[in-house]
């Protein structure tokens, strides 16, 4: 009697695991996120000619992709784009350039001028950058920007989160009013928008190409010398556990963390010979195995844009980073997880919680 009991009770368990793990999974579309730049607004790689689809051209192929949320620079808010994204369902994240962070400072109503005419049609803008890796010299305007467009959402009866978006480097060496930017964000029920260059660092770091792509079984550090280091088993979770810290130490530590921009280059020139769309593909996979499976992972981000969607620049000109060609044909290949693989990992995940369940209740006793 009870064998049976135990086996029925190991039965439920693990249904009512894979249950809550496969609707977990279901919110997986709003965490992955793509970054949208005209060729009228890009500024790295040059971009010729310039090229900007329709606003249906643009939400039909976010929405092929299965992307949940695009990441919209604020030159590129037609009215008219921020519409097809709402019909889709798709959120928006704004970035407000530098440019503007000094008129922002100084008075809400440049915030309310510059707003008003975007916010005004249906949208579905959910977080809004006050800045863009502001320089050294702008650090001082982004706290009295964020608190004048704070005042000028509530002037239009605008419901959106705001935030700034950082480097990973300037969090390594953090700017002196970091800790007030963190306060503000953690007041308002924030995120913590970070851009993690994992290419870049790839390359000024030399790390094995495999732990940045997410295909590598060893482990690597911050101080590989050191043998008590936490070692990791991808580059992006070197960088995102490096963000955690900072935010551990600031006293932040319960800060969700948006990756605001992240990717892996297609082409490039002769020194940059990872950079391929096999590699991106790679890439990009593992990014979104990470956020659907969860498993191993200590340190969750809350959304992620890819970098990105469109790539309108000519062969030979710097690196390329889209997922789309001029034509909108695919560069790389992946595809955001089906129902399979969803069950998959629900059925690994959910044996794998049951079990942990099992050997805590049995250590612990």
């Amino acid at each position: 009697m009870y064998k049976l009991h135990f086996v029925v009770g190991v039965i439920l368990g693990v249904m009512v695991t894979l249950t809550v793990d496969y609707l977990q999974f279901q919110e997986v579309r709003p965490s992955l996120g793509v970054a949208y730049e005209s060729s009228t607004t890009a500024s790295f790689p040059p971009l010729l000619p310039p090229l900007v689809p329709p606003p249906a051209v643009i939400g039909a192929a976010v929405q092929r992709l299965e992307f949940g949320a695009v990441r919209l620079h604020l030159d590129d808010l037609r009215p008219r784009l921020l519409e097809e994204f709402a019909d889709r369902k798709i959120t928006v994240l704004v970035i407000l350039p530098n440019r503007l962070l000094s008129r922002l400072a100084a008075n809400s109503s440049v915030a309310v001028e510059i707003l008003r005419p975007i916010l005004s049609a249906e949208h579905s803008v959910s977080t809004i950058s006050v800045g863009d890796e502001p320089p050294i010299s702008l650090f001082p305007a982004v706290l009295p920007a964020l608190h004048n467009v704070e005042k000028a959402l509530r002037i239009l009866n605008v419901q959106a989160s705001l935030s700034v978006t950082l480097g990973f480097g300037d969090l390594l060496h953090p700017p002196p009013i970091l800790s007030q930017l963190l306060y503000f964000l953690s007041e308002r029920s924030s995120v913590l928008l970070v851009k993690m260059d994992v290419y870049g660092y790839f390359k000024a770091y030399r790390y094995p190409l495999r732990f940045a792509i997410f295909q590598n079984n060893e482990t690597h550090s911050f101080n590989p010398e050191h043998p008590l280091a936490q070692r990791y088993k991808s580059l992006f979770d070197l960088m995102v556990h490096g963000v955690q810290d900072v935010l551990t130490v600031s006293g932040f530590d319960k800060l969700p963390i948006v990756v605001a921009e992240t990717g892996w280059p297609t082409s490039g020139g002769q020194s940059d010979a990872e950079a391929n769309p096999a590699n991106a593909r790679l890439f990009w996979n593992g990014i979104v195995a990470r956020m659907v499976a969860g498993a191993g992972v200590r340190v969750k981000v809350k959304q992620v844009f890819l970098y990105r969607l469109l790539d309108p620049v000519s062969p030979g000109l710097g690196l390329g980073w889209g997922m789309l060609s001029p034509d909108l044909s695919r560069v790389f290949g992946t595809e955001m997880p089906t129902v399979w693989f969803k069950t998959f990992w629900a059925l690994v995940n959910g044996f794998m919680d049951f079990f942990q369940t099992v050997h805590d209740m049995y250590t612990t006793s």
